[in-house]
């Protein structure tokens, strides 16, 4: 995970794994959270071929990210006959400059082909944004929304943004604590989970922590507005599984089911308890 060195296990062991778990605990859906899980298109070739030619009858999914340049119609195509259902992609940002400073090495353009053959092949896909850099400004912001919106018109099911957080050891966290941006405290270890507080620290020379909240909100609802207007039955279906059974099927469902019924049965909870 922290080098680049890559040692992948033989997908007939993975296989076997799974077969195993499938005897002994009688599971039929698994989650790979690997990063990297199709980095060797022929690793995942060989990987579906195997449970294709096991006929196990599971079903499986990438909801961690993983990388989009192998994939093409043959592997999507693969990926769905062995029961992969859904995958995420992590595309970032939608800033070229903001993908070089990070060093993230992506293909803007392959990843709307890779999400509009994954659609095309009945697969789930959900992409990953983040915002907030270092050298973040109300221009790379636009950026990043005009690419949000294209990932929602080619049919993409979902997004998650998040403000960015230095992780420690990396580049960027050591020239931000040298700058004295960091200190590390108990305030600096929650904020990787209390970055959707609207007041969580933004580590952007140019952008508040209430602008960068506030982008987060306008990026998400643009997003579920241009899925609507492109898949209207998509986005109803969605919603009516969130109210009347209570599944959650994207980030706005889970909105839905929180306020409809966590928070609900948390609120009838606390005032039945102070009779």
């Amino acid at each position: 995970m922290w080098t680049t060195r890559y040692i992948p296990r033989d997908p007939i062991l993975v296989a076997d794994e799974i077969q195993y778990y499938m005897g002994r605990y009688n599971v039929t859906n698994f989650d790979f959270q690997d990063l990297t899980a199709v980095v060797k298109r022929s690793w995942v070739i060989k990987f579906c071929n195997e449970l294709i030619h096991r006929d196990l009858s599971i079903t499986w999914q990438m909801p961690s990210g993983t990388r989009s340049e192998v994939m093409d119609e043959e592997v999507l195509d693969l990926l769905y006959r062995s029961g992969c259902r859904a995958l995420a992609f992590a595309p970032e940002s939608g800033s070229l400059k903001i993908l070089g400073e990070v060093k993230k090495r992506v293909d803007l353009e392959h990843i709307e082909q890779a999400v509009s053959l994954a659609v095309q092949r009945r697969l789930k896909v959900s992409c990953f944004f983040v915002i907030g850099f270092p050298s973040e400004t109300l221009f790379t912001l636009k950026q990043t929304g005009r690419f949000i919106r294209k990932m929602a018109k080619i049919g993409a099911h979902d997004i998650s943004v998040s403000k960015f957080i230095p992780y420690p050891g990396s580049k960027l966290f050591l020239d931000l604590q040298r700058s004295g941006r960091i200190e590390l405290n108990d305030k600096f270890f929650i904020s990787p989970i209390d970055f959707y507080n609207r007041d969580a620290e933004s580590y952007s020379e140019h952008i508040s922590a209430r602008q960068l909240y506030w982008t987060m909100i306008i990026m998400y609802s643009s997003f579920y507005l241009t899925s609507f207007i492109f898949y209207p039955l998509r986005t109803l279906r969605t919603i009516y599984h969130a109210i009347f059974f209570q599944v959650e099927e994207a980030r706005f469902a889970k909105w839905l089911v929180d306020r409809l019924y966590v928070r609900r049965k948390w609120k009838l909870r606390s005032s039945n308890s102070s009779l």
